[in-house]
């Protein structure tokens, strides 16, 4: 007998499916229904409406679409996540009209929708959610950042990578808690991981800068994982970091993203910097880069603004990734000529306490006492000080990252425990510069990584309620799930006071799970 002839494909879509004809596969939209002018649906949900007793005819069920009503389609484009909820089918619908809902589709297609919510975001709208929106939460800069999105969308696994970046945002900034938008976030995600391995394994040929271009959508995947929607649970933000020092040594990149100045470019390597410095004072990994990157970042697009050459924020950030090269040596537990130690430490902590100059003795840490010095430490965090400019605010700005330092050095070099005076006393100052001062601007709510340095060595309940009201107006503002973690680690270290623990011992369940700065 001869074998009946296959007439469908697997993954075929539905209208072929529908047709029994085969499917060429191509997405987003197959050729046959291009041709027709048809939508073409790879994957939706299809529900049986029993709207009627037959099994056919007229009356029957009807297989279609989960799609919503033209009409309130049509009314959702006006403007992004400013849409009233859809409203319930039970009373639209009348006698033997099939009611209809909201498709969920992958990102990589036209259209995102979220199931629940009336409005559908097309990709093209969340890459303009996030050129407006989530760049100017990772930017301290009044001017916008330039986003090439032409240029973005040639290159999918980029492409993908911040559309899901912009839906998980848009998602948790506008409607948290609702149900069905677990759903959409989790598929946006998986589309933009499985494009970003298919281009790795298979780079693009057509893209001018592949590696750039697969580094940069690595760099969003570690803010989607480890900064807008972190998961206790998972590694993958780690995971995702590895990935991104991987991908530089592979392909060679530092040469070329250090001519980069303007751009994404420019601002994904500030962001990957800074995390390769925060990951690794908590963990004691050793950093990728060198110190002598910060001053490679004058004048570039970075997340804090453009700065200029001899700016102290950048002072601020090398003299911390010289000390935790130091301290990367020292959780190793590699032994090194005290002396030496001594030396270079005690020229790090006189950098960071600026003048005057301060005799460091790791012997004799009761020497430095710092409620003592009339240093740049104590400038306007004082309680008369509260509206600045906005130079005194950037002033306050790099003392918090100033302190943080200072804390890291007591605990990691001196080994002093979590409630020596040297270490409260710039808790104390710390709490005045991060959760007391007014700053201008954003700079109030980019203050994460001294906010938890800082706020997990707090030993008053008026500090800890402090620092966890600072958390929520920041939460207010940027919208990162990275916050609920930094709270949930805040409270657990409150509750067991870990005074036996080194400094790595006391940030291991943070570290690899989300990116604080």
């Amino acid at each position: 007998m001869t074998p009946k002839r296959v007439r469908t494909v697997e993954g075929s879509c539905w209208l072929c499916k529908d047709r029994r004809v085969l499917c060429d596969l191509q997405q987003p939209r197959c050729s046959r229904c291009v041709s027709k002018g048809e939508p073409c649906e790879y994957g939706e949900v299809r529900l049986r409406w029993c709207n009627g007793v037959a099994a056919r005819g007229r009356y029957a069920g009807q297989n279609v679409p989960v799609s919503i009503p033209s009409a309130r389609r049509d009314s959702s484009r006006g403007s992004l996540g400013k849409t009233p909820p859809l409203q319930s089918t039970e009373n639209d619908q009348g006698d033997g009209e099939v009611p209809k809902v909201e498709t969920l589709s992958p990102v990589s297609s036209n259209a995102l929708q979220i199931s629940g919510l009336s409005s559908q975001v097309t990709a093209e709208q969340l890459l303009l959610y996030f050129s407006n929106v989530v760049v100017d939460r990772f930017s301290l800069s009044t001017d916008r950042i330039s986003i090439n999105l032409p240029s973005v969308c040639e290159e999918p696994a980029l492409r993908d990578s911040m559309s899901a970046v912009a839906n998980a945002h848009h998602v948790l900034s506008l409607y948290p808690g609702r149900p069905g938008v677990g759903l959409a976030k989790k598929r946006a995600r998986w589309s933009a991981i499985h494009n970003f391995r298919a281009r790795l394994e298979c780079p693009s040929m057509e893209s001018r800068t592949p590696g750039l271009d697969l580094f940069m959508a690595n760099v969003l995947l570690c803010i989607l994982d480890g900064v807008i929607d972190p998961h206790d649970e998972s590694a993958a933000t780690h995971m995702h970091y590895r990935g991104g020092r991987a991908i530089l040594s592979q392909w060679k990149l530092q040469k070329q993203l250090y001519q980069e100045k303007r751009g994404l470019p420019a601002l994904m390597l500030s962001v990957f910097a800074t995390m390769d410095l925060t990951y690794s004072m908590l963990s004691g990994e050793e950093q990728y880069f060198q110190h002598t990157i910060w001053n490679g970042f004058a004048e570039s697009d970075g997340w804090w603004g453009t700065l200029p050459q001899d700016d102290p924020f950048l002072e601020v950030m090398c003299t911390l990734s010289r000390l935790t090269r130091l301290g990367s040596l020292v959780s190793k537990g590699l032994d090194f000529p005290d002396e030496a130690l001594n030396e270079e430490v005690s020229t790090l902590l006189t950098t960071l306490q600026g003048p005057p100059q301060i005799p460091y003795d790791i012997s004799c840490p009761e020497r430095m006492d710092l409620e003592d010095q009339p240093a740049p430490l104590l400038l306007f965090t004082s309680p008369g000080h509260h509206d600045l400019d906005h130079n005194q605010s950037w002033i306050v700005f790099c003392n918090a990252y100033r302190i943080a330092g200072l804390i890291y050095a007591y605990r990691v070099f001196y080994r002093l425990n979590f409630g020596d005076p040297l270490i409260q006393q710039a808790v104390n100052l710390g709490i005045q510069a991060v959760c007391k001062t007014r700053l201008t601007g954003k700079l109030s709510h980019c203050l994460l990584f001294p906010a938890l340095v800082i706020g997990s060595h707090c030993q008053s309940n008026e500090d800890q309620a402090a620092i966890l009201a600072t958390i929520q107006s920041t939460a207010a503002f940027l919208h990162f799930g990275s916050l609920r973690v930094m709270e949930s680690f805040l409270h657990r270290v409150w509750e067991r006071a870990p005074a036996a623990e080194t400094w790595w011992q006391f940030f291991e369940p943070i570290s690899k799970k989300a990116f604080l700065f």
